[in-house]
């Protein structure tokens, strides 16, 4: 059911631009949980406040498998859904250019302790869209905590590479004009003598 979310996001159809679903992803990993050293990927905010479009998911059409003892479901990016903790200009904005502009959401389990154990990214169905569930379970992914560490850093790494880049570039030109003002040096001195 749940299929590798790189290769999935181009074809959801919850977005003309895989970057909108990217960019409610990468806010989500950089800004409302944590990820430890073990992986362990914990909520910082309360999931029953509304913030941030979140509110309690039941799954009574059993689009995820059934809970453990101790966890609930919740959803997370509805623009429309009033709450102290509105999502951030960019993440909405990004996805407002859209015909499906409301549609991408986050779906977490989550236990008292706000430890979530499960991510999925998902197509919240329009309104006027009867499929007997809330959500579209063909447009169903489940993220691991590695791609959401990976979401967390990209900038950083992109210019930290490059930065290592440059000074590989600068390196290696102080060490090849050595070499060449040597050479000179010794073309140049050899023919005056």
């Amino acid at each position: 059911m749940f299929t590798n979310i790189l290769s999935a996001i181009p074809k959801m159809r919850c977005s003309q631009n895989p970057t909108n679903i990217l960019e409610l992803l990468r806010w989500f990993a950089n800004t409302v949980i944590d990820i430890d050293y073990d992986n362990t990927i914990q909520l910082t905010f309360d999931p029953n406040s509304r913030h941030y479009g979140c509110h309690y998911y039941r799954n009574r059409e059993g689009l995820l498998e059934s809970l453990p003892r101790g966890y609930r479901y919740y959803t997370i990016g509805n623009i429309h859904q009033a709450g102290s903790e509105p999502l951030p200009p960019y993440v909405v904005n990004s996805r407002r250019g859209n015909i499906a502009w409301n549609s991408a959401r986050i779906l977490i389990r989550v236990n008292e302790g706000r430890r979530i154990d499960q991510v999925f990214i998902t197509r919240h169905y329009d309104a006027s869209e009867y499929h007997g569930s809330s959500y579209d379970p063909e447009q169903t992914f489940r993220i691991t905590t590695y791609f959401l560490r990976q979401l967390r850093k990209p900038y950083h790494i992109i210019l930290k590479n490059m930065q290592l880049w440059c000074l590989l570039i600068v390196i290696m030109m102080l060490f090849f004009y050595r070499i060449f003002v040597t050479y000179f040096d010794q073309i140049f001195y050899k023919n005056m003598i």
